[in-house]
């Protein structure tokens, strides 16, 4: 993002909010995009459409992406069957239209299904996700005016999005099959925190996504955030932005990783009380010898996946040190 400050994504989809679009088309695209890759996994994957548009309006991107996060789950959760099978159905109502992407997998976990949309949570091995599909799902159907909602069990999982529809005059058409879903509702968990005091934030990360969930969590916290790719991205926005605070960076990345990085900052850090914090995904034991290190300026470590939880308190903690 070359350092740009974000406080929302609002300005970002200001120019898309009132794009009209047809769901039924888009959906046929999104299946047709994932046909053959899904066929090498033999997965098989079905389209029940309709017959009429049903359109909708905001950002067709956006919803386009969080159809794919859909499928994309539907095809992990697959990989264990023997049997692998997707099947994807459009239904509109006179006042909205529904997506609904069934898998017949083994269903989520009851001990699970309360964290499923919390941003970083994952049930996948290490390094097979980031645990942002459903959260970032979740976010988009809120920004297009709509809502997610699931269905699970043993025999498998049915994902529905539902959109409010713009061509209201077409008569309303029934659900096929009538199926008691559970919305997924996104709470703030922030109204009864203290909102950060306004520290300038530099996150560093080469994965868009992860640094766009950490970047809305630091937002909402109070935190003036600027975004770099990579670590000489990262060493331009901070010269241009003497004033940032805390430095959060992953360890992997390329052209310049987070150790280099770090080494660099420290050399031309012109505050002391900066903080600077690594991300990483892998064996934090690589890292050792730099927390033992009492030269070096790493504040502390962040082992993904982590969760808001872990952000909001390593914050808390910056502010207690910054205040010292």
């Amino acid at each position: 993002m070359n350092g740009l400050r974000r406080f929302s994504r609002q300005e970002e989809e200001a120019g898309h909010q009132d794009e009209s679009f047809d769901v039924a088309a888009l959906v046929a695209e999104s299946v047709d995009l994932v046909q053959e890759v899904f066929r090498a996994d033999s997965v098989e994957i079905s389209l029940n459409t309709i017959t009429e548009a049903c359109f909708s309006k905001g950002s067709r991107d956006r919803l386009q992406q969080a159809v794919m996060n859909l499928l994309q789950n539907a095809r992990d959760a697959l990989l264990e069957q023997d049997s692998r099978q997707i099947e994807v159905k459009i239904v509109s109502h006179e006042s909205d239209c529904k997506i609904i992407i069934t898998d017949n997998g083994p269903g989520i976990p009851e001990g699970v299904q309360a964290k499923i949309c919390d941003a970083f949570f994952t049930t996948k091995p290490l390094g097979k996700g980031t645990g942002l599909g459903l959260s970032l799902t979740s976010t988009i159907m809120q920004e297009l005016g709509g809502r997610v909602e699931y269905v699970t069990g043993l025999d498998g999982t049915s994902f529905c999005l539902t959109l409010p529809r713009t061509d209201v005059s077409i008569a309303s058409k029934a659900l096929p099959e009538e199926i008691e879903l559970t919305e997924i509702e996104q709470e703030s968990k922030h109204e009864n925190q203290v909102q950060g005091h306004g520290l300038t934030v530099l996150l560093v990360d080469d994965d868009e996504l992860v640094r766009e969930a950490i970047l809305d969590v630091l937002v909402d916290y109070g935190c003036k955030v600027l975004e770099a790719s990579q670590g000489q991205e990262a060493l331009k926005v901070l010269c241009d932005n003497p004033g940032v605070q805390v430095v959060i960076s992953d360890t992997r990345m390329p052209v310049m990783d987070g150790v280099e990085l770090m080494a660099n900052v420290q050399a031309i850090a012109t505050q002391n009380s900066l903080q600077f914090y690594l991300m990483s995904g892998g064996d934090l034991d690589d890292l050792a010898p730099h927390i033992a290190n009492p030269d070096h300026i790493l504040s502390g470590l962040l082992a993904k996946p982590f969760g808001e939880d872990e952000i909001l308190q390593l914050f808390s903690q910056t502010e207690e040190k910054l205040a010292a």
